[in-house]
């Protein structure tokens, strides 16, 4: 089983690479770094439904997400986790 790494709110690394994904354990919030900051998913929750190769997925534009509401899939062929948000993309390097 995949698991993803978990911090804490307070211990945010700054020396992320975009599409870092980890899960707070003080806030109970899944967060990606963009390359900049670190964003937080909250609200109404996740959607996982999308199983496919990452460059199908990565082609794809899931329809519904949002800042509050984002679509977690699992790339087939590299076993990574891929999160969309609405606007872009973000790989969680599984491996």
């Amino acid at each position: 089983m995949s698991t993803i790494t978990t911090i804490t709110s307070n211990t945010r690394s700054t020396a992320a690479s975009a599409g870092e994904v980890r899960f707070e354990t003080d806030t109970k919030k899944l967060v990606a770094y963009d390359g900049a900051r670190w964003r937080e998913y909250r609200g109404r929750g996740m959607c996982v439904d999308l199983f496919d190769t990452q460059s199908n997925l990565l082609q794809t534009t899931p329809e519904g997400a949002d800042d509050n509401f984002v679509v977690l899939a699992h790339a087939t062929d590299t076993n990574d986790f891929l999160i969309y948000d609405g606007s872009a993309w973000y790989i969680y390097n599984n491996n």
